[in-house]
């Protein structure tokens, strides 16, 4: 498997202003550059800057929202690439605190396990009652439950969706969930 790059390279290739939360292209050296059949380095650093020196990076979207982009042919998500400049170290997770994909000013970044990740999303797509972990049972009465350390846990059965609601709240303080797990995105 291939390493990531060092922060000492980011911070080479990369400006990053974490009021704006944005990453864009530094002029890079002819060094960095293959010479070609055609071409010498000199020219291809002068090409590539000329296209991409000071403009935006990471810009695109990759499937589930997060702005991405390639260094050196190899794609990577902008928020880990903005850890990494920032600290230099490639955490499992990065979490956006607020919820916001689109947010990453530095504020808004926290390491994470993949589990803590897990305790701040949001309402998942297919939720019918508008509320986390709480679904309308056969028996007709609601029940509030919750994943913990990948197991299932039932928290209780309750006859209106709102108790059922008030008793995951609590789980979700019990258990350490952070404050918007759950919201609606």
């Amino acid at each position: 498997m291939k390493q990531h790059p060092s922060q000492e390279l980011l911070r080479q290739l990369l400006d990053y202003d974490p009021v704006t939360g944005k990453l864009f292209w530094k002029i890079r050296p002819a060094e960095m550059f293959n010479a070609g059949s055609k071409f010498t380095s000199q020219h291809n650093a002068n090409t590539w800057n000329t296209r991409y020196a000071g403009k935006e990076a990471f810009a695109s979207k990759n499937g589930h929202g997060y702005h991405q982009g390639s260094i050196f042919k190899r794609k990577y998500e902008a928020h880990r690439v903005i850890w990494a400049w920032m600290t230099g170290e490639w955490p499992p997770t990065v979490d956006h605190e607020n919820g916001d994909i689109e947010n990453n000013r530095w504020r808004n970044l926290k390491a994470k396990s993949r589990a803590g990740n897990q305790r701040n999303l949001g309402l998942r797509k297919n939720n019918t009652t508008g509320i986390n972990g709480v679904v309308k049972h056969a028996s007709g009465r609601w029940r509030a439950m919750m994943m913990i350390g990948r197991k299932c846990k039932t928290l209780g059965y309750f006859d209106t969706k709102e108790e059922a609601a008030v008793c995951r709240l609590a789980a979700n303080e019990k258990y350490g969930f952070h404050k918007n797990h759950g919201r609606s995105v």
